[in-house]
């Protein structure tokens, strides 16, 4: 498993994941999806701005037990995430997209 992995699995989990976060590599992004994983809809944006810039985002809490977020590059395939919050199921779908793009520490 990639750092990447670890992390996806460990929000998916709702463990913190305290080291794991240097997998976004800039401190920018760290603090981004921090605060993102904590429940900022704000912080999400700004991660999903700088990370996938273009892509589409619809969040769908409707009838749901949980919400769930949908990412997807201008027609490409689509990347989910599903949490408590909606800013952690959007950080679960970029997190995603981005292990689908093959980006790492970048």
């Amino acid at each position: 498993m990639t750092p990447l992995d670890d992390l996806i699995a460990a929000v998916e989990a709702g463990v913190e994941p305290v080291e794991l976060w240097l997998a976004l590599g800039s401190q920018r992004n760290i603090d981004r999806a921090q605060e993102a994983y904590r429940g900022s809809l704000d912080a999400a944006l700004r991660l999903h701005e700088a990370l996938l810039p273009g892509w589409d985002y619809c969040i769908d809490d409707v009838q749901r037990t949980k919400p769930l977020v949908y990412v997807q590059d201008d027609g490409g395939p689509t990347f989910d995430g599903e949490a408590a919050n909606p800013a952690r199921a959007w950080l679960l779908a970029i997190l995603r997209a981005l292990k689908a793009k093959g980006v790492e520490n970048e």
